[in-house]
């Protein structure tokens, strides 16, 4: 007999569970226990996507019966505007479109499962151990990532994504090689190497945010986010950063779950819910399971102005303490340097 650590045993066959479901009749309940099942037995979330595929198949089969069954009371001799004879239903090309549709249904059928049928107790323990990282973030101390484009990306200006003004501005420094380091309460510093080989460098110090860039003034405002878009996974408002104050937008933008990774780590997974959001794709977080400590990132198919990064790394290299000025501007350049507020 199936069991399910949120929502009791299954108490029926497999196949009475799975007409049910298929029928619309199972309760709240009854879909928790299956969720979790799905989850743990790989020969139950088996036999219920071929009950699924087998059923879309049906659905199918009779359609296309019941249209041809209509179209020979109609009558063969059908003219249409342009004086074809109507052969839709008889038609291979037709069928063959018909097929590959259903095709395409039953490919979705687990992905859609193991989105909807989760029970709500994993749900809630996502939820808990989420904030159990963001509590940590919060509270940790300054932090080093070492930044590497793991596979480089193309333009999004070939039609991939719409383009917006804010993608005809100059390239952005490359994040490979990037270094970023974060200290709890939105303070941050990014730095990038230009091709020059200098660097431009972005932050905030919970004060002001700014920009230091080669040649020019240094740029600071009163706007906390105005300078902090160029983060990985944060130029479409995904907090990664800033965790600990903004959880609830990852709960809403993403499907959560969380896994473990090896004897000592987890691994957070988030899928993006709509593809009209237009952070990552996909990010995943390694962290310590005994304490939370992110120590691993990765996010996959990455806005970064007007392209796109498939691959991006950040990994966790020092935990070492800076001077309280780290994260503000004046620590990063010469104290005669022109600065402009804006």
């Amino acid at each position: 007999m199936s069991t399910s650590e949120h929502g009791g045993p299954i108490s029926e066959p497999i196949e009475s569970w799975i007409d049910r479901y298929l029928d619309s009749g199972l309760s709240q309940n009854e879909l928790e226990c299956g969720g979790a099942q799905l989850v743990a037995d790989p020969q139950f979330a088996d036999r219920v996507v071929r009950a699924c595929v087998f059923d879309i198949l049906l659905e199918e089969h009779f359609a296309v019966v019941a249209a041809e069954s209509s179209f020979s009371q109609v009558g063969r001799s059908q003219v249409l505007d342009d004086g074809a004879i109507a052969k839709t239903h008889r038609d291979p090309r037709s069928r063959m479109r018909r097929w590959s549709m259903v095709a395409a249904l039953a490919a979705s059928v687990l992905v859609m499962l193991f989105w909807f049928l989760p029970s709500r107790g994993a749900a809630n323990a996502v939820a808990k151990e989420l904030q159990r990282i963001s509590q940590r973030t919060a509270n940790a101390p300054d932090r080093e990532f070492a930044i590497r484009v793991a596979s480089q990306g193309t333009s999004r200006r070939k039609g991939r994504y719409p383009v917006l003004a804010e993608d005809t501005r100059p390239p952005k420094p490359s994040l490979d090689g990037a270094k970023l380091f974060v200290r709890g309460g939105r303070q941050f510093v990014l730095m990038r190497q230009m091709e020059t080989e200098e660097w431009f460098i972005t932050g905030s110090d919970r004060v002001s945010s700014w920009a230091i860039r080669p040649g020019s003034p240094v740029r600071v405002s009163d706007d906390l986010s105005r300078f902090d878009r160029d983060l990985p996974g944060h130029e479409h408002a995904v907090p990664l950063w800033n965790i600990d104050e903004d959880s609830s937008i990852l709960l809403d933008a993403y499907y959560l779950s969380v896994e473990p990774a090896s004897e000592t780590m987890m691994k957070l997974i988030a899928v993006k819910r709509s593809k009209q959001s237009r952070g990552p794709f996909r990010f995943e977080i390694d962290y310590r399971a005994d304490t939370g400590d992110i120590e691993y990132l990765r996010f996959y198919d990455m806005p970064y102005g007007p392209d796109h990064i498939p691959l991006l790394e950040m990994e966790l290299v020092d935990s070492e303490l800076h001077a309280p000025e780290f994260f503000s501007h004046q620590f990063h350049h010469e104290a005669d340097r022109l600065v402009e507020r804006e």
